[in-house]
């Protein structure tokens, strides 16, 4: 996220500068040591594709042991997981990345010292032994009856038609990763999210978190329905009096019949 004191003017200044770099170089850095806002990332991806250019995150990485207060928690199984969710991330909006060290070194500080996929001695770590990273297919959720594809904007979900336009087609992806029960953007590597368990519930996008039963949803089959795990009988819906609004509703027969065809 972006410090609070940082000015609207400097993160204009920002913008323009990324664009004139990717608009003269051969080659270009976008440069952000930390999260400092939550889509410098995906910005820096859509100007390098507007200009016909190579995104390639340089250097990223998580250790797995030692302690830095400023810095998450290091564990082997916080080191697969981001391993896992960067796969898929990367994978998902094209681009690809270099982890910070491919072996664990004896010769920085303790949390430095394992950033490595490998030990010292050269043995794959059982993290990465163990991990399992599955095919995430891509899908469209449709409308059945209006014809509508679901769309993401931000943190904001929404109807809207097929479009021609790359950015928005990128939008109206998903992912749906069995596993979790979660159903994932491809646009911003969000999860679908309903926090308010009645009709007229508010969806939208939040970070995807595994444990968070607000991201839990199953299609039936049999109906073509996107069902809430946790909300007991409610499902996916629209409604068309409030501009086809994305909403979770009572599941019965007028419920949104979801097409999550390809």
């Amino acid at each position: 996220m972006s410090p609070r004191t940082e000015s609207r003017s400097r993160r204009l200044h920002t913008y323009r500068l990324r664009k004139r770099l990717l608009r003269r170089s051969p080659t270009n850095h976008c440069m952000f040591r930390t999260a400092r806002h939550e889509s410098a990332l995906r910005t820096c991806v859509s100007l390098a594709t507007n200009k016909g250019k190579k995104f390639v995150l340089a250097e990223t990485g998580w250790s797995s042991g030692g302690s830095q207060p400023k810095v998450g928690v290091a564990s082997p199984a916080n080191q697969a997981k981001y391993f896992s969710d960067l796969f898929h991330a990367t994978r998902s909006l094209n681009f690809d990345f270099y982890w910070y060290f491919a072996f664990d070194t004896d010769f920085f500080s303790e949390i430095a010292n394992d950033f490595g996929v490998f030990y010292v001695n050269g043995t794959l770590k059982s993290n990465f032994q163990q991990l399992t990273i599955r095919q995430r297919d891509p899908r469209a959720i449709r409308n059945v009856g209006s014809k509508q594809l679901l769309s993401e904007n931000e943190v904001n979900v929404s109807m809207s038609s097929k479009s021609k336009d790359w950015v928005v087609q990128e939008q109206q992806v998903w992912f749906f990763d069995s596993a979790n029960q979660q159903v994932r953007s491809k646009s911003s590597d969000r999860c679908l999210d309903a926090y308010q368990g009645w009709d007229g519930g508010i969806v939208h996008l939040y970070r995807c978190l595994d444990g968070e039963a607000n991201q839990k949803w199953a299609l039936e089959s049999s109906t073509g329905k996107l069902k809430h795990v946790t909300h007991k009988g409610f499902c996916l819906d629209t409604d068309p009096a409030q501009n086809n609004k994305v909403q979770l509703y009572g599941c019965s027969p007028k419920t949104m019949p979801i097409n999550s065809g390809a």
